[in-house]
């Protein structure tokens, strides 16, 4: 049976949805003072009287790189990092379908996803499954945790990428899934308390570096190299019309909701090889764009 739903048209839209996730549609890196911004959502909708789908729901997007702008080595035109069998950044399993997550380590739903798919995600990735893109996202650029460690990513990204995967993984399941999350929920907004940024240095120790390599960061990432570069994905992630971390993609295509197992389905499909044969049901054209078009219709979404 076929299980991934694809949908083209922003009227499909009128479901009953529970979104988790952390979404904010100001400008980006518009708050650089250390003020906290509440997140803001303006999606909500009266929900469908209809059940909510198990389904996974899948809407064809369109996504516009940074025009003029030369990206850190292993940084795609997208700003994503890309992880093949080997899982060293900026390679890629020729012909496997593209999981592409965006996130921001100090939003508690990434954590939450990093903690249930991490590692399948990372598995099938090796297995030449698939690859997988993380995607840098600066949904906290009101914090000091987030634009250092998502620049400590890009620096990794680009001067160690054997070493960026172990890194990215621990950065989540070490630092900021413990003051993010607790007992498998998310940490609201007003109790999350951010991690010393000396805690990003001592785990590039831990992953590999040297002394010299880890006091080469920190000097490079105390001058901001990739700041701007971060908040301009950010807005470009928010014009394009997404509005919430983490935002899943497969292929070209965005998952309306990775909840309820509804990531995994797509998952066991890819694994079985029948990924290719359900991804046209809807029969939709994967050039119609539609971001943001389930968000637009859903209930009001948790907030991070």
């Amino acid at each position: 049976m076929k299980i991934s739903k694809l949908v083209a048209t922003l009227g499909a839209f009128g479901l009953a949805l529970s979104l988790a996730g952390c979404s904010d549609t100001s400008t980006a890196g518009a708050s650089n003072s250390g003020t906290q911004t509440s997140p803001s959502a303006t999606a909500s909708a009266t929900p469908s009287e209809e059940p909510t789908s198990t389904e996974p729901v899948l809407i064809p997007v369109q996504r516009t790189p940074l025009a003029g702008v030369e990206m850190p080595t292993n940084m795609d035109e997208y700003g994503g990092i890309s992880l093949g069998q080997n899982l060293v950044a900026g390679t890629k399993n020729d012909g496997a379908p593209v999981v592409t997550i965006y996130s921001d380590p100090f939003c508690p739903y990434c954590n939450l996803l990093e903690q249930e798919y991490g590692k399948r995600l990372e598995s099938m990735a090796q297995s030449g499954k698939i690859t997988l893109v993380n995607q840098p996202n600066l949904r906290f650029a009101e914090t000091q945790f987030s634009p250092l460690s998502l620049q400590a990513e890009v620096w990794f990204a680009a001067n160690h990428p054997d070493k960026y995967k172990e890194f990215h993984s621990r950065l989540y399941a070490d630092i900021a899934g413990p003051v993010t999350t607790r007992d498998g929920e998310p940490v609201s907004h007003e109790e999350r308390v951010e991690p010393a940024m000396s805690r990003v240095y001592e785990l590039a120790g831990a992953v590999g570096l040297t002394q010299d390599d880890v006091a080469k960061l920190r000097a490079d990432i105390e001058a901001n190299p990739y700041r701007s570069l971060l908040e301009q994905l950010r807005q470009r992630f928010l014009d394009d019309g997404f509005k919430y971390v983490p935002t899943v993609m497969i292929d070209d295509m965005q998952l309306e909701d990775y909840s309820e197992g509804k990531l995994g389905k797509i998952l066991d499909e890819i694994e079985a090889g029948t990924w290719q044969a359900s991804r046209g049901a809807g029969g939709a054209s994967p050039s119609a764009p539609a971001n943001g078009g389930a968000a637009d219709a859903s209930a009001t979404p948790t907030q991070g």
